[in-house]
């Protein structure tokens, strides 16, 4: 991000205790758990608590331009988020020998560079956002040039109330110029599961109407040097770490993470 970008920031960004990075101090090995795109790190809370009871120590960053404002978000790209993966990984690895990876949705892409790129521990993808249903992503690069912004005209919000603030800031909208670095990782991740080894566990929601379980093929296709693993949660939309089946969910990963041997 330039200065002048910061300099344009709006003075008052979002300041609800929502959205906020967490670190939870655990066992002798570590758990990265990265948040997707326009998402809150509060989506993973939940998850992230699960896996730290199960003896992890778990970072749970927030990516930039992510949890504050809208404005915010339009000064980042994606080398800016995955910076910020990049050094909360390197802070884990310098104090633990094991780092086990956990991404969802976008964050299961920043997951697959960063393993590719840093071999440690395990490899959780949730609704990884390798493919999607909505085909306008593929037309974000051209989009970008003409729009920054634009307004759903059917969206409702209907969660908790103290995310309200972040729907209006973020979910009412799509954004172009994100969601063309959005599809910019999608195709250097895909390229980069070539790369990768060892042991990778996918999960999926029956329920997802953002990623398809096509996803699963193409991992299989492509990461010819990994052991792959996979669970479908039947009543589970995209967030699949906190939906209905969240506890499940943890309780599968943490079984999965301790029983797979590298």
């Amino acid at each position: 991000m330039s200065l002048s970008s910061l300099l344009d920031l709006p003075k008052e960004l979002h300041t609800q205790p929502v959205g906020l990075p967490l670190y939870l101090e655990g066992g002798k090995e570590a758990v990265l758990v990265l948040h997707g795109y326009t998402g809150i790190t509060d989506e993973l809370t939940f998850f992230a608590h699960r896996m730290h009871a199960a003896g992890y120590t778990v970072a749970l960053p927030r990516l930039p331009g992510h949890g504050t404002d809208g404005s915010d978000f339009l000064t980042c790209r994606a080398e800016d988020w995955y910076r910020k993966v990049l050094d909360t990984y390197l802070d884990l690895k310098a104090r633990f020998q094991t780092v086990h990876w956990v991404g969802l949705s976008m964050g299961a892409l920043f997951a697959i560079l960063g393993m590719a790129q840093f071999r440690s521990g395990k490899l959780v993808l949730a609704a990884p956002a390798l493919q999607v249903y909505d085909r306008r992503l593929y037309l974000t690069p051209l989009l970008r040039l003409f729009v920054r912004r634009m307004e759903k005209k059917e969206y409702r919000f209907e969660g908790p109330p103290e995310h309200a603030p972040i729907a209006e800031a973020y979910w009412t909208y799509n954004w172009p110029i994100q969601a063309a670095e959005l599809y910019r990782l999608q195709r250097y991740a895909s390229q980069y599961l070539s790369r990768l080894s060892g042991n990778v566990l996918v999960l999926l929601g029956g329920k997802d109407d953002t990623v398809p379980p096509s996803v699963l093929d193409l991992i299989q296709r492509k990461a010819l040097h990994c052991t792959i693993d996979s669970i479908t949660f039947p009543e589970s939309g995209h967030v699949v770490l906190n939906d209905v089946e969240r506890e499940q969910v943890a309780d599968k990963v943490a079984d999965w993470l301790t029983s797979i041997k590298d």
